[in-house]
């Protein structure tokens, strides 16, 4: 079980597919959204200390929550 990450991965999923096929679809999911994230507000940070980084994080995570809310409410409004 401790062997090669891809060998335990297939015995995973071979025990029990559909709980495997549930936990693959939830890190898709974060993926998406990370690569989502990237692609609009940047995928660098570029403060310098530790701290101010993690803040500089939280503002791109909410700035992306602000633009999803405005672009769903505009197509509800709208379309």
């Amino acid at each position: 079980m401790y062997g090669n990450p891809f060998t335990d991965m297939i015995e995973r999923y071979k025990e029990n597919p559909d709980f495997w096929m549930k936990k693959y679809h939830q890190r898709s999911v974060i993926e998406a959204v990370f690569s989502a994230l990237k692609r609009r507000l940047g995928g660098f940070v570029t403060s310098i200390k530790r701290c101010i980084q993690q803040i500089e994080i939280a503002l791109k995570i909410i700035i992306y929550n602000l633009m999803i809310l405005v672009r769903k409410k505009v197509e509800e409004e709208y379309f």
